[in-house]
């Protein structure tokens, strides 16, 4: 983990693809370490969800179109993975059923934001055919549309993921339901100290494949600003 504490200053994408795979290759063998399994792979959607979760937000709050999810941290990527053991983070893939909410309740340390943030990987959707549809058209191309929420139990209060206007992408981003992306991410500023947060993720319609047939869904979860229930 200590590799992580080198500083980059670099722009363009030609630097910043070497440096992100690295960061990449780097967790792998963190991973591998800790669960001693030397042939460890992360699949897409838990790099992406680790990446995303464990960015540093940099130009406006949240995503916006300039600095994405942010700059990407390979420390806290690599506290997510060491913290999981203790349950101090959470770090997971599973499976979502149609219609049959996927539920995981944690608790909020309370010194720092809860975040919690999913991503899968969607089927691939027709392509546009036009100049005019891939310039206009602004019809959602998720084809599975997962949706996360947590709620605060002691209070009620649901909180939502980020979300971005395609008719203004560059005004700041709001809270929402997000119906054009496959990463969502919420952040509670300030979370109850030691209370107890639901995390919801449901879908819209039904969960198709690739080739339009009813099926399930897997995404990746993580969470931080966490720590371990206790009974």
């Amino acid at each position: 983990i200590a590799a992580f504490t080198a500083a980059f200053t670099s722009v363009g994408t030609s630097f910043a693809t070497p440096i992100v795979s690295g960061t990449a290759g780097a967790l792998t063998q963190i991973q591998r370490s800790i669960s001693g399994n030397s042939a460890f792979v992360f699949k897409v959607d838990e790099m992406k969800a680790l990446l995303t979760h464990t960015a540093n937000d940099a130009g406006r709050p949240g995503p916006d179109v300039w600095y994405g999810w942010g700059l990407v941290d390979g420390l806290k990527a690599a506290l997510v993975l060491a913290n999981k053991l203790n349950e101090d983070s959470y770090f997971e893939r599973t499976n979502l059923q149609s219609g049959i909410d996927f539920t995981k309740e944690i608790k909020a340390t309370g010194n720092e934001p809860l975040k919690v943030s999913i991503s899968w990987v969607d089927p691939a959707i027709t392509p546009f055919t036009t100049d005019s549809d891939f310039q206009q058209n602004h019809t959602s191309r998720i084809v599975n549309d997962l949706d996360l929420r947590v709620v605060e139990l002691g209070s009620g209060t649901t909180y939502y993921p980020w979300k971005l206007d395609i008719s203004n992408p560059n005004a700041n981003a709001t809270k929402g339901d997000n119906t054009v992306d496959n990463v969502e991410q919420i952040v509670i500023d300030n979370p109850v100290a030691n209370g107890i947060y639901k995390i919801i993720v449901t879908n819209k319609n039904t969960l198709v494949n690739q080739e339009g047939s009813a099926t399930t869904q897997d995404f990746a979860l993580v969470a931080t600003g966490t720590k371990k229930i206790t009974l």
